[in-house]
This record gives structure tokens, sequence and C-alpha cells, in this order.
């Protein structure tokens, strides 16, 4: 009896667990914040410390900066699962890398 290799391998999809989906929704938005603050630290550099100008423009970037990030992590999810389902292990410790700084940076503040 012949068995045909490919029908066999067509059938199996490598199942994704849901504990590392959960993680990488979780841990995406306090990496979100990170990524958020270090640019919005960068783009408010140059601006004065006028009456507070530099904390609302910091605040404000940050707060933009931070949802389209985290927008942009709720978009690849899909993409990550259908193509390159090895590689959310890999963004979920990033992640935690930087959920770590962020919990950090905003202890301090």
């Amino acid at each position: 009896m012949k068995t045909d290799n490919n029908l066999l391998n067509s059938s199996f999809k490598q199942r994704t667990p849901i504990g590392l989906i959960i993680c990488y929704l979780i841990l995406g938005l306090p990496a979100s914040l990170a990524i958020g603050s270090l640019i919005a630290q960068l783009l408010t550099i140059n601006i004065s410390n006028f009456e507070g100008g530099r904390g609302y423009a910091w605040i404000s970037i940050c707060i933009v900066v931070s949802l389209l990030s985290y927008l942009v992590c709720l978009i690849t999810l899909p993409i990550l699962l259908k193509r390159y389902a090895k590689a959310l292990s890999t963004f979920v410790v990033i992640f935690g890398m930087l959920s770590i700084f962020c919990l950090t940076f905003f202890s301090s503040l």
C-alpha cells in the first residue's frame, strides 16, 4: 500500500501553545510602553523646558507611539502564527526584556 507523504504533511499543522500567545499579548503592552517611552525621550531632547512643555510633549508622544506599536503587535500576531510560528517564542523573550526595562523605568519615577 502506497502512502502519499505530501498529503500527510499538508494535513499536519504545528499548533502554537495558547500560553505562548497569551504571553505575547500580555507582554506586548509593557513592551510597547517601553518602545514608546524610548522614542518619546529621543524626540523630546531638543524641546525647551518652558512651563512643562517638554513633559506634555513626552506624554503625548509616548501615548501615540505606544498605541501604534501595540497595534502593530496585534497585526503581526496572525502573520507570525501563520508563517513563522517558531519566531513567536523569540518575540516573547524580547517583549519580556522590554517589559522588565519598562517596569524598572516606571517604578523609578
